[in-house]
């Protein structure tokens, strides 16, 4: 047994660097798998959000039902602010 100016055994360095090697392997591992699950959960929303919307229950294409209340409450600001003016010229 020979032991090293740092007063370790020689014998037990290699398994202390193999097994720190392993264990960065073990996460480098678990962080891939991590990952890839990630990956595949958003792309699993990506597709329902495409499903939503190409079968019509996310209705993004098109007038909504604000714009068209918007259009028509717009209307009716028009129309009275027409009648006030032709009531103005008229007095």
């Amino acid at each position: 047994m020979e032991i090293t100016k740092s007063g370790t055994n020689t014998k037990n360095a290699p398994d202390q660097t193999s097994l720190a090697g392993l264990t960065r392997s073990h996460k480098t591992e678990v962080a891939t798998q991590t990952m890839i699950r990630a990956s595949e959960e958003l792309l699993m929303i990506i597709r329902q959000m495409q499903e939503l919307w190409l079968f019509g229950k996310l209705d993004t294409v098109g007038t909504s039902d604000i714009e068209a209340r918007t259009e028509e409450n717009t209307k009716k600001i028009l129309e009275l602010l027409q009648q006030m003016a032709s009531k103005e010229g008229s007095s």
